[in-house]
């Protein structure tokens, strides 16, 4: 059988369907067409969330910038197999950290990641000085199994949070608490508890809370953190905005800042420059999205809708106004 020059297995035509790969997705970004099932899969996941949260948000619907499984040469060494043929790695942000070039990452990013390969103790390498788009797999089976186990582990974290075994951390909560990281959320404080619809779930946290409905987003649980979580607190919580269907995500490469989207068409974003999340829904949203979101010449909400004396709703941007007169949604100034 062949190998990847780290020594692990390849084969051609491998497939989330034949059951070599699972699905790699951060922030809504997949690593396609995914890496290896299992532990390589759970640890390569950690990583890359880790570098995203703590380091470098991925960059968002770049086909070309973010990948995994290929089965090919190594273009630094056509005479061996990728790693990428072995489904053991993956390239972050392809098109900042472009093969041949060094130092792409900041003296202090370099060393946050090296903090993040040392969570999962240091079987995945990155190629420094010439190809740091590039993390692989350098390790035994058993010991990419151990650092799986470490990172997967309810009683504690591969950044060392501990968490108490008194309130443990369960079924697709745990999943997303592991995806989203312990040193991001902290230890949990209370236990998973049910929602108004008793079939959903979720657990609060330091530093956030994570929702799960079996009939959302695929059985995903979806964490919330900050001023986003704040103002989901102050709507009234998903009987009122709906259920996440996103984790807080970054909106583009590069922004600072930040959303959740939710059932029910809405949304709420945070930026620090208002310092306060809003939320966005209905036809304002409609016509908001339509502009191009944040992106767009209206920037990020400032405020709540808000209804007028004539009975007109308004919503004020950074950069002017949606009105809804009940029957279409206009920008002012």
């Amino acid at each position: 059988m062949p190998t990847s020059y780290n020594g692990w297995s390849a084969g051609e035509g491998w497939s989330v369907a034949g059951g070599q790969l699972e699905k790699l997705i951060v922030a809504g970004e997949p690593f396609a067409p995914g890496v290896r099932a299992g532990d390589v899969h759970d640890v390569l996941e950690y990583v890359a969330n880790q570098i995203h949260l703590r380091v470098q948000p991925v960059t968002f619907g770049h086909s070309a910038d973010d990948w995994g499984y290929s089965y090919r040469a190594n273009v630094n060494n056509p005479s061996q197999l990728s790693c990428h043929a072995s489904a053991t790695a993956i390239d972050y942000n392809a098109v900042s950290h472009p093969n041949g070039k060094s130092g792409t990452w900041t003296p202090a990013q370099k060393a946050e990641i090296l903090k993040i390969l040392a969570e999962v103790n240091n079987v995945v390498v990155c190629l420094w000085g010439y190809d740091e788009m590039h993390f692989e797999i350098r390790g035994t089976a058993a010991a990419v199994a151990t650092a799986a186990t470490r990172v997967r582990a309810a009683g504690g974290s591969a950044s060392g949070v501990q968490v108490s075994a008194k309130y443990p951390i369960i079924g697709r909560i745990a999943d997303t608490y592991r995806r989203v990281g312990p040193a991001v959320l902290g230890v949990p404080l209370g236990p998973e508890v049910p929602t108004l619809d008793p079939v959903g779930r979720w657990q609060n946290f330091e530093f956030g809370r994570i929702y799960f409905h079996p009939s959302v987003d695929g059985g995903n649980a979806h964490a919330l953190q900050g001023e986003i979580e704040q103002c989901f607190k102050r709507l009234g919580c998903e009987p009122v905005v709906g259920w996440p269907t996103t984790d807080e995500s970054v909106p583009f490469y590069g922004s600072t800042g930040r959303y959740n989207h939710f059932t029910g068409g809405w949304s709420i974003y945070w930026t620090p420059e208002v310092g306060r999340a809003f939320e966005v829904h209905g036809r304002i949203r409609d016509k908001w999205a339509e502009l191009g979101w944040e992106r767009s010449a209206l920037g990020y909400p400032i405020s709540g809708e808000v209804e007028q004396a004539d009975g007109k709703i308004i919503q004020r941007f950074q950069h002017g106004g949606v009105v809804w007169d009940g029957v279409s949604a206009k920008v002012i100034e």
